[in-house]
Formats: structure tokens, C-alpha cells, sequence
């Protein structure tokens, strides 16, 4: 399957910022490259396995999941179009996947072999050099993300993990009203929760002025002093 239908998008993506799509298709040439194509709840890389590649989702959209013993599921991100996932596993070699990556609905992803994508190839490609500063750039992002997403888990309570993590989102999209990029269940497995328990929490912290809701799409409201309510 041919990723050159892919180009605009490609040119989007982290990875290839800075770069333009005659640059990109200069560089994808030098790369071991190929296109896969997964179906609604397939899993396109498994706990336990070993990568050598890094996947940049094209279509659909995933989640990088992990199910303990006893199927209790946490959601660790969400995957969307131009994302990229695998590089961690990819550049340590030796460590086994963590966790599965899933994919929530039909996808394609393209797959980079990740040491020709760090190698100056035989052209010796000027491009390289920037494909590795966006590379570290991706890797330092998601860093700052994990660590955002342990700040939300350890708060004290339902309330206080939602606020915590609605708060970073309506920082990341600059506004008070945003989109989140999860349902209610993805939601409580992102945080931790009990679905119905996460559902009783939102309905209070909207009642009580905080924020209003409808389905995935968030407003937070400044009318409220976060002490003067009971968060527990």
C-alpha cells in the first residue's frame, strides 16, 4: 500500500516539522517504510512483543492500553491521526512492550524502521538532522504529558482528578471551552475510575458551578472558588 496519498498529512505531523513533502518524499526513500492496515479493536502492537519500528497513525484513531490480571483496563493516551507511537521501545531495543496499542476503529499506520530513521543514510541527507530534533522534541513532549497525567492520578478524589485533568486541558487548548478526546469510559480508564462513580462526580462539580457538559465537549466556568466547595 503506497503512503504517497499520505503526503499532506505526513507534512503535518511532528516528526516531519520543518520539513517540506518534497523533502519528506526525498527522505521516506532512504527508509525501510511500509503501510499496515488494522480493523476496529485489533491490536497493532502487543504487550510482550519487541518493536524495531515506530508508527505514525494515518487513518482511525487508537489507544495505548494496559489490562492487568484481572481485565481492569487503564488507557495511558489516545492515539489520533499523525500521532506517533513505538519510538520508546524502539530506541531501548531490548525492552519488551509495556503495553498494547488498539485500535478503536479501522486504521492504517505507517511504520518506520527506527535506527535508518536516527542513521545518516547513504545520500546523506540534509533533513536527517532536523527528522532527529523533532524526534527528541516528540520524546521530551510526552514526557511533560506522562507527568501531567501523574499529577491527575494522584490527587485525593474522583472530583479533584477531574478538575486536575480538565484544568490542563482547557490550558492546552487556551480556551475555557474544549474537546476532549475521550467518552466517558476512555475517560475512566484515563484516570482511574469507576465509570459510574467518575459520572456522579461530573454531575456534582456541574451543579455545584465548576463546569457544564455536553457528551465530550467541556466548559470551565470562573465563577466558583475551588475551596468553597466539598470536594470529597
Amino acid at each position: 500500500m503506497s503512503y504517497k496519498q499520505y503526503m499532506e498529512l505526513l507534512s503535518k505531523t511532528p516528526l516531519f516539522s520543518n520539513i517540506s513533502q518534497e523533502e519528506i518524499k526525498e527522505i521516506l526513500g532512504c527508509l525501510a517504510i511500509k503501510v499496515e492496515s488494522y480493523k476496529k479493536q485489533e491490536y497493532i502492537l502487543e504487550r510482550s512483543t519487541y518493536v524495531q519500528e515506530v508508527g505514525i497513525l494515518l487513518e482511525g484513531n487508537a489507544s495505548i492500553i494496559r489490562d492487568d490480571y484481572w481485565g481492569k483496563r487503564n488507557i495511558i493516551a489516545k492515539l489520533t491521526v499523525g500521532d506517533m507511537f513505538g519510538e520508546v521501545f524502539a530506541c531501548i531495543g531490548s525492552q519488551a512492550m509495556l503495553f498494547d496499542v488498539q485500535a478503536n476503529e479501522d486504521c492504517k499506520v505507517l511504520y518506520i524502521n527506527y535506527q535508518k530513521l536516527i542513521s545518516t543514510c547513504q545520500s546523506a541527507c540534509n533533513f536527517h538532522t532536523q527528522i532527529i530534533k523533532n524526534l527528541l522534541a516528540i520524546v521530551a513532549q510526552k514526557n511533560m504529558l506522562l507527568a501531567s497525567k501523574i499529577q491527575h492520578l494522584t490527587q485525593k478524589n474522583s472530583k479533584e482528578k477531574l478538575l486536575s485533568y480538565l484544568s490542563f486541558e482547557a490550558r492546552k487548548h487556551q480556551s475555557d471551552t474544549f474537546t476532549i478526546p475521550f467518552n466517558r469510559q476512555e475517560l475512566a480508564d484515563y484516570l482511574s475510575l469507576e465509570r459510574s462513580a467518575m459520572s456522579h462526580s461530573l454531575s456534582q462539580l456541574q451543579k455545584a458551578g465548576y463546569l457544564s457538559y455536553e457528551k465530550n465537549k467541556f466548559t470551565l466556568l470562573r465563577g466558583k472558588n475551588i475551596d468553597e466547595y466539598n470536594l470529597k
